[in-house]
């Protein structure tokens, strides 16, 4: 919920609403996985099938106390994995600016949505923005939805290939795509 608060404030308000998503995504048609420290939950992501070949990364949350030290990118590799041996070619994700750290964040970006994306960058290189995280682990900024989220709250998309990487090997992976809730690590 730290990481939340911080960089998505509107996404998931309170615990409630927190362990909704964590239903919804547990009971969906994809993977969730939860990345462990001793008892203490230090991460989770979901994916699932967003199209023929295509999955969709939602959510991926690391508590900010671990930020840098490799949780979010073991998560996202195993994800990777299971769904490229699910058959995925692509996997894709968005990410919003509601904080507006980025130079998308509070722009109307309707007169020229393209020229702005070619000049996303953050705003405040100490706070950051994920959009640099996702690039650090091999995802490119495909598009931009303006208001996704409420007026000048864009959602940046992202995407990644995936073809030949069905043999990722994330730490205690089981390759089982139906293995929901097993941990990758302690």
């Amino acid at each position: 919920m730290r990481g939340v608060a911080i960089n998505a404030p509107r996404w998931l308000p309170t615990p409630e609403c927190a362990r909704a998503e964590i239903v919804n995504v547990a009971a969906g048609a994809g993977v969730c996985r939860a990345l462990i420290a001793g008892d203490t939950a230090i991460g989770w992501a979901g994916a699932a099938p967003s199209a023929e070949t295509a999955w969709e990364l939602h959510p991926l949350l690391v508590d900010p106390r671990w930020h840098g030290g490799g949780a979010g990118r073991r998560l996202v590799a195993d994800l990777e994995r299971l769904a490229a041996t699910a058959g995925a070619l692509t996997m894709e994700l968005s990410t919003s600016d509601a904080t507006r750290a980025t130079t998308l964040g509070g722009a109307d970006l309707f007169a020229d949505p393209l020229g702005a994306l070619a000049r996303l960058d953050v705003l405040d290189p100490s706070r950051g923005h994920a959009f640099r995280f996702w690039q650090k682990v091999g995802y490119g900024v495909v598009g931009v939805l303006p208001d996704a989220e409420g007026a000048g709250v864009p959602s940046i998309r992202l995407a990644k290939s995936l073809r030949g990487r069905g043999d990722l090997d994330a730490v205690g992976a089981t390759g089982d795509p139906t293995d929901r809730g097993r941990r990758i690590g302690r």
